[in-house]
């Protein structure tokens, strides 16, 4: 278990690469050419993505631009200044209407600003019913059948449902976080380290979250008397290919 560790410790994180020929798409679109925007935030990397929209200009798509460049200080917890971007944004009838992004964190951001919290349940009710108004907004209620084994605490039930998730979408984060997680309740826990540092290892940009780590960081403490050791290998890996938003202390070192 310790070699996997080690193994994680020497991986490089990969980004998938930006949708094909998006330029060209974009340009027939009469939009402004994302690649290099999806292959930042893809990759975590908030500050170069907010460098590299700061250079951008396109008039007509500017509440776009605003958007992602608010995000990108929402992400690297400037909620105060993704804020005040948001509210100097004024109505121009020749762009096209605010992207949903730009709605979302509207509502979101008081949740992170102590004197405008109040505002925030106020906003998001404001967006969900702008949403359900949509003609396309109906759909089936799904009940996720692992979640229904692990209620009823049948976690070998819990893990086979996970890796179908996993099986369909390799890097789906939460259903590999969730088989770790039963395996460690179904006492092994060997296996739920060997896989939560096998999707560090194979899905950096996508498994490397505080929730995936400090999960991780829990098992090792149960498992390993050295396991200050292990955590600082892992924290060494991080330090190199964690995002710009990541906080480094779900480790507990």
């Amino acid at each position: 278990m310790a070699e996997a560790a080690a193994a994680a410790s020497n991986s490089t994180p990969a980004s998938p690469p930006p949708p094909p020929a998006a330029a060209a798409a974009a340009a027939a679109l009469g939009l402004p050419d994302l690649s290099v925007p999806y292959d930042l935030a893809t990759r975590g990397q908030w500050k170069s993505l907010l460098s590299h929209l700061d250079d951008a200009s396109h008039p007509r798509h500017r509440l776009l631009l605003s958007a992602l460049s608010a995000l990108s200080l929402a992400k690297l917890r400037r909620y105060a200044d993704a804020a005040a971007l948001i509210a100097s944004l004024r109505p121009d009838p020749g762009c096209p209407p605010p992207p949903f992004l730009l709605r979302l964190l509207h509502a979101l951001l008081p949740l992170f600003l102590p004197a405008d919290r109040p505002l925030a349940l106020d906003r998001l009710y404001t967006l969900l019913s702008s949403v359900r108004a949509r003609p396309d907004a109906s759909h089936p209620e799904w009940r996720r059948r692992e979640s229904l084994c692990v209620v009823a605490k049948d976690y070998a039930a819990a893990v086979r449902e996970y890796e179908r998730c996993i099986e369909a979408d390799a890097a789906d984060a939460v259903a590999v976080n969730n088989k770790a997680l039963c395996l460690m309740y179904s006492r092994d826990l060997g296996d739920a380290i060997k896989v939560l540092e096998a999707a560090l290892e194979g899905h950096p940009t996508a498994a490397l979250n505080e929730t995936v780590v400090v999960n991780l960081c829990s098992m090792y403490e149960l498992a390993f008397v050295n396991h200050a050791d292990v955590k600082r290998s892992l924290t060494d890996w991080i330090a190199r290919v964690a995002p710009d938003d990541f906080d480094p202390s779900c480790t507990r070192m």
